[in-house]
């Protein structure tokens, strides 16, 4: 089970003087002052503690605000007979009906992103509609559902007659068929799912990418996960995978502690008036050092994107193992955001040895996952997506390349919502060139070339503190 259960006191309606007193704190009315302290005009406040009454009879109970991660919200469980809602204090009115047999909040990334998963009176699971933050009626999952666990990016783990599958919440579509006996969440792009009484992992194209020879795993965190191959009496037989579903023997003790990896981070050191990259861990101890790499980027899914001569980019792990051969182009500074793994991916830029912006959408195996290169400055993930803020090549009908546009793909689906044909790209073009034939002419001036020369360093002209007159200008 990899959901939160709301285990919280409920309060009898009768006795709930706390929990009144927090909606007061959470409801906007009245005026804060500004030492903080919030004052009411006459007859507000009763009127508002009437009208809060009067819908709190609706309950039995009501619970304290719930506080789900690290956030402290203001919603209440609120409970009638046996049955279950959501209640805002912000809004004083129930978000969720009072109909459900069990109401869960389930993560969504980050601390302060969930969704409210519940249980039907036919025992199915589905998100709860919540028109306070969509504003709409549409259910994002419908109660079909034997058990759901916590997505990403909109494809959720699901059981479904008796099987999990994956689940695309926006297509209403199976991206993976109900086919394994048990199932966990995704993390770094491969999900653990149980066939045949042994756990192995997937990728979010349903490739093995981890046979199914494993008594029981962990989910994936920093590259690396634990797996038991055997268990009998006190012996479990744990080992350390990674990605590639090889066992791990640390040459490092201490990476085994967990502690070790907390902080890590890129710093800059100069040897000889060269820059180089290096990493260190909260503690300042040195795990990657200091006079051996020009290029380091952010640690990711337990890979770094490194380089030696600051041309040639690939990736290593955290022992200097090179899991990715240095056959890409470096092309941004240390500790970027850029050449970083998400959910299994990551966009590399392509190196045909002079400047190129092409890059590819690579996978840990350094597989090639999407067909087409994409022609842009930078490629950052962002939103659940590969994107860029203006375009990403005239192939492409959006700045954007989402993760089921890469399921799509592997699954042989037509991709002409996203990719122009030949034609539509020459169509693109002439539409382009007949906007800048329409534009007025410009005349550069030598004041333009003066900018360009400088490259705004002084400013637009005029402006700059500079004797332009002096300078023949």
């Amino acid at each position: 089970m990899t959901k939160e259960l709301l285990n919280v006191k409920m309060n009898s309606i009768k006795d709930c003087q706390e929990v009144i007193d927090e909606i007061d704190n959470e409801h906007p009315g009245g005026t804060v002052l500004d030492g903080g302290v919030r004052v009411w005009f006459a007859g507000q406040k009763e009127k508002f503690l009437k009208e809060l009454n009067e819908k709190l009879e609706q309950f039995d109970s009501i619970s304290n605000a719930l506080k789900i991660g690290e956030r402290q919200t203001n919603f209440h469980l609120v409970q009638k007979g046996t049955r279950f809602g959501i209640f805002s204090g912000y809004g004083v009115s129930v978000i969720q009906p009072i109909e459900f047999l069990q109401i869960i909040p389930i993560h969504l990334g980050g601390n302060n992103s969930f969704v409210f998963i519940g249980m039907n009176e036919n025992f199915k699971w589905g998100i709860l509609k919540n028109k306070e933050f969509w504003n709409n009626e549409t259910e994002i999952l419908p109660f079909i559902f034997e058990d759901i666990n916590a997505p990403t990016e909109d494809i959720y783990p699901v059981k479904y007659n008796g099987k999990w599958g994956l689940y695309y919440s926006r297509g209403k579509e199976f991206v993976i068929e109900p086919q394994y006996e048990s199932a966990s969440i995704i993390r770094e792009g491969l999900w653990a799912v149980k066939k045949e009484g042994k756990w192995g992992f997937v990728d979010l194209f349903n490739n093995i990418q981890v046979p199914f020879e494993f008594e029981q795993v962990s989910d994936f965190s920093h590259g690396y996960a634990h797996a038991v191959l055997f268990s009998f009496m006190e012996d479990d037989g744990e080992v350390l995978i990674n990605h590639q579903g090889k066992i791990v023997h640390f040459k490092n003790p201490q990476l085994y502690d967990d502690k070790y990896w907390h902080g890590l981070e890129v710093k800059t050191s100069y040897v000889n008036h060269e820059e180089y990259s290096y990493l260190v861990n909260d503690n300042g101890d040195i795990v990657i050092p200091k006079d051996k790499y020009r290029y380091l980027g952010r640690f990711s899914e337990g890979l770094l994107a490194a380089s030696i001569d600051g041309e040639k980019l690939g990736f290593i792990d955290i022992e200097e193992n090179i899991v990715i051969p240095f056959e890409y182009r470096v092309e941004c500074w240390p500790d970027s955001w850029t050449n970083i793994f998400h959910h299994g991916f990551v966009a590399a830029r392509l190196d045909d040895g002079k400047y190129s912006e092409e890059c590819i959408l690579i996978n840990h195996n350094n597989e090639k996952v999407f067909p087409h290169t994409i022609r842009c400055k930078s490629l950052h993930f962002r939103n659940g997506r590969f994107e860029n803020f203006w375009k990403i090549d005239d192939r492409f009908k959006r700045n954007f390349i989402s993760l089921i546009d890469l399921i799509n793909y592997q699954k042989g689906k037509d991709m002409s919502y996203l990719i122009r044909t030949d034609a539509e790209v020459e169509e693109e073009k002439a539409l382009q060139r007949r906007i800048y034939a329409e534009q007025e002419p410009y005349e550069w001036t030598e004041e333009d070339t003066w900018d360009a020369m400088t490259d705004g360093m002084y400013g637009d002209y005029p402006g700059g503190d500079v004797d332009y007159e002096a300078l023949g200008f």
